[in-house]
């Protein structure tokens, strides 16, 4: 009888977290960005590259878990994560939820969100979505707003970063608007 009990829980649990890294799979295939966190070291190097205050509004542009949306809700005036993956948004406000941590986690496309408000932006994209980002958000951003990469970059013909650090195999970079 326990064995059957455990032979029937183990086949949930692999259909379950099966199912959740189909989906999770097709919402990087979907968004064109995998959901791969940043560790500990890089979101706080990132959190020292924004020089956050109390008086900022954060926004981290696929926020996957949610790890710089909850590190910087304790420093500035509002964080707020955009993840257009269901299940990965999800999965961060369980996370959110069970640490009760402060911030806001949205299930939402970023490009249809209006950014105008925030003084730092995280990003932890891909080459491709920099530059989408770019030509059709940087003009949105608010002069003096910090935003900080890790890995990938803004076209180069069309903005430098003001600073690049490497954080073990990452390199991160600041840009300023």
């Amino acid at each position: 009888m326990w064995l059957e009990i455990l032979f029937w829980s183990l086949v949930v649990f692999i259909f379950v977290f099966g199912f959740i890294y189909i989906v999770i799979g097709i919402g990087g295939f979907w968004f064109g960005i995998p959901f791969i966190p940043s560790n500990k070291k890089v979101v706080q190097k990132m959190l020292e590259m924004a020089d956050l205050d109390s008086t900022d509004r954060v926004v981290e542009l696929g926020c996957g878990d949610g790890r710089l949306v909850f590190d910087s809700a304790d420093i500035s005036k509002e964080s707020v994560g955009c993840e257009g993956v269901f299940v990965v948004a999800l999965w961060a406000r369980l996370l959110q939820k069970m640490g009760k941590k402060k911030g806001t986690i949205r299930c939402i496309n970023f490009y249809k969100e209006d950014l105008s408000r925030f003084d730092v932006v995280f990003v932890y994209l891909s080459d491709e979505i920099m530059r989408t980002l770019y030509e059709k958000k940087w003009d949105e951003f608010k002069p003096g707003c910090r935003i900080i990469s890790n890995t990938f970059k803004f076209p180069m013909d069309q903005v430098l970063p003001e600073s690049e650090v490497m954080e073990g195999k990452y390199k991160l970079r600041r840009y300023v608007r």
